[in-house]
């Protein structure tokens, strides 16, 4: 079946909070770059959510939003992502398996065999310990069911992210594994694209990779 990698920019400052002035600065830098062709599909990740259009989005902004995108292709790929760990020289040999943007406020953990986390304190309401639902995130992250005022989990991590995080940019690669997928550590070698994203956020991205 292969491995797959993903690249994430996550929001480093885990009390931001997203508008939908957000949404669209988002939708403008992932255009710019080439990396998406068309709007996303919109989803309300909460409890009750699901698939939403564009208008009730321009409504309101739900307290858990995922923007997906389909997959690039080609020279687009090459500038983010960098050299092919199988040494592919024509562009046309390299994609984007997708990209998704979260926006919310629910705390979700990167936690996988490449990038284990372990969580010392659960996420804390008020003087209760919440639970961590392992299937509520249809992307496979571990999640609590947080507001503004849950205290985040502590976490121990073998790396310089904490692995815990409400809004994010993931890059999915499926299996175009770019050269810096070798140690998953490895900051994209467009920065240009991390700094057009935290200009789009007002605030800082710290990223790291992943095998799934």
């Amino acid at each position: 079946m292969g491995v797959e990698y993903k690249h994430g920019l996550f929001v480093a400052d885990l009390a931001w909070r997203p508008t939908a002035a957000h949404v669209a600065r988002v939708h403008d830098v992932l255009t710019r770059w080439r990396l998406v062709a068309g709007p996303p599909a919109l989803r309300d990740l909460g409890e009750d959510g699901g698939p939403i259009d564009a208008a009730a989005l321009a409504a309101e902004l739900p307290a858990n939003l995922r923007l997906t995108y389909d997959g690039a292709a080609g020279a687009p790929v090459v500038a983010l992502m960098g050299p092919s760990q199988y040494g592919y020289t024509d562009p046309a040999m390299r994609y984007l398996q997708g990209v998704a943007v979260t926006l919310g406020v629910d705390l979700r953990l990167l936690s996988c065999e490449t990038y284990p986390v372990e969580v010392e304190v659960p996420a804390i309401d008020g003087d209760a310990f919440l639970e961590l639902d392992e299937y509520a995130d249809d992307e496979g992250h571990p999640l609590y069911r947080a507001t503004w005022a849950t205290s985040p989990p502590s976490t121990r991590v073998r790396g310089r992210f904490a692995g815990v995080w409400r809004s994010a940019v993931i890059i999915d690669c499926g299996k175009d594994l770019p050269t810096l997928a070798e140690g998953c550590d490895a900051p994209l070698p467009a920065a240009g694209f991390r700094d057009d994203l935290e200009a789009a956020l007002g605030t800082a991205l710290i990223e790291q990779g992943w095998i799934d």
